[in-house]
């Protein structure tokens, strides 16, 4: 595009009245070019394929969009001395490391994203960490809460209740709500967030008092759990913890109740509520979770009433992380003054207290904010809550 320096360098001259009128339309096409937004470019990384794009992949792309929707609709976002607007950058992937790993990668060299919201899976998201910190963009995971993910990283955060967290949470509920005595654990040995989160559980519960009766591992092929369950539930546990995902538990909880049992279950974050096959065996297992759309805070009602309105169901754990993640973000850009990686991902640690639709957060100079979760149980048509629980 020329302007009117161009015109006068080039040497080239043109009848007054033309020249006044080419002028006049060059200015009118700069002054439009130089008033139009600039581009905060946010991705989203999210699993695809049938057991994660109804609870994780799908939610995770209508938290953003409704996020976005609402900075750009406000105005965008005022970095520095010119305002943004948000261009929302969708990626899918297979669900395995490598997937997520070569969408990451397309996302930093060929969409030239500023910062990466995803992916919500501490497996996916420990593999994507390394590619992003060398890259030096930001990444900020809603829901991933292995705490291995931001270790020795500057440019990697999360919003999520870390699984050790969880793991204290349950156990300080199964020996001072449910006043139990004995627990037994069977987890994924491949997922190594079920193990930490089992770790804690088991830790907290002896130093309360509690007595462990079994530890046990699966592979995450195996859906007939009879003969390790006959051998832990021979020990008599009153609650049984299984920090898996929805498919396998469910099939866990029809088993130990076929075989018997009649104590607690409790399960982490990795549980679908949506999803749970509400039989008679899975009624009344105890979840500790990220939040819940039945959650009393004022900030969430809110949330769950917009999303209701704009998408027409109920939102998923998944949406409401990755709606706050895009907002922190953004405030987070609006502090820096900048979208340079560095300074935007030291700007995310450092943020004010944020109140969320999901959780309240407090940065503390990390990529592990200071929050709270919610314990959830499972009703035969509707979920309760029966606390919502601070962590410090």
């Amino acid at each position: 595009m020329f302007c009117t320096s161009d015109l006068r360098s080039s040497g080239v001259t043109f009848p007054s009245p033309f020249r006044r009128g080419l002028v006049l339309a060059m200015l009118a096409v700069s002054a439009c070019a130089r008033s139009d937004p600039r581009e905060f470019r946010i991705a989203v990384l999210a699993a695809k394929g049938a057991e994660f794009r109804q609870a994780s992949g799908g939610p995770s792309m209508e938290g953003a969009e409704m996020a976005v929707a609402e900075i750009n609709n406000a105005g965008g976002v005022r970095i520095g001395r010119h305002v943004y607007r948000i261009n929302l950058v969708e990626r899918s992937y297979e669900p395995d490391p490598a997937g997520a790993i070569a969408e990451a990668k397309r996302l930093i060299t060929v969409d030239r994203v500023h910062a990466i919201v995803g992916p919500q899976l501490s497996e996916h998201a420990l593999a994507v960490a390394p590619v992003a910190e060398q890259a030096g963009i930001p990444m900020l995971s809603p829901m991933a809460s292995n705490v291995l993910l931001t270790a020795h990283r500057r440019y990697i955060s999360r919003l999520a209740l870390l699984d050790e967290a969880q793991g204290t949470v349950l156990a300080h509920f199964a020996r001072r709500d449910l006043k139990v005595e004995r627990a037994a654990v069977l987890y994924d040995a491949t997922r190594s967030s079920a193990k930490l989160l089992s770790d804690l559980f088991l830790r907290t519960f002896v130093s309360l008092g509690g007595e462990v009766t079994d530890i046990e591992d699966f592979q995450p092929e195996e859906r007939d759990f009879r003969s390790t369950l006959q051998r832990m539930l021979a020990k008599h546990p009153e609650v049984l913890l299984l920090p898996n995902y929805t498919v396998v538990d469910t099939v866990q909880i029809r088993q130990a109740r076929a075989l018997g049992f009649r104590g607690q279950f409790l399960g982490g974050d990795t549980w679908d509520l949506q999803a749970m096959d509400r039989t008679p065996a899975v009624v009344g297992a105890v979840i500790v979770h990220q939040w819940n759309s039945g959650s009393p805070d004022s900030a969430s009602v809110a949330f769950v009433r917009r999303f209701r309105q704009r998408v027409g169901h109920e939102p998923r754990v998944t949406a409401a992380a990755t709606y706050d993640a895009v907002h922190v973000l953004a405030k987070a850009a609006v502090r820096a003054g900048t979208l340079r990686g560095d300074l935007l991902s030291d700007s995310l640690r450092t943020l004010p207290r944020y109140v969320g639709a999901a959780a309240t957060y407090h940065f503390v100079g990390t990529g592990d904010p200071r929050r709270g979760g919610v314990l959830v149980r499972i009703g035969a048509e509707r979920d309760s809550v029966v606390a919502v629980v601070d962590v410090p």
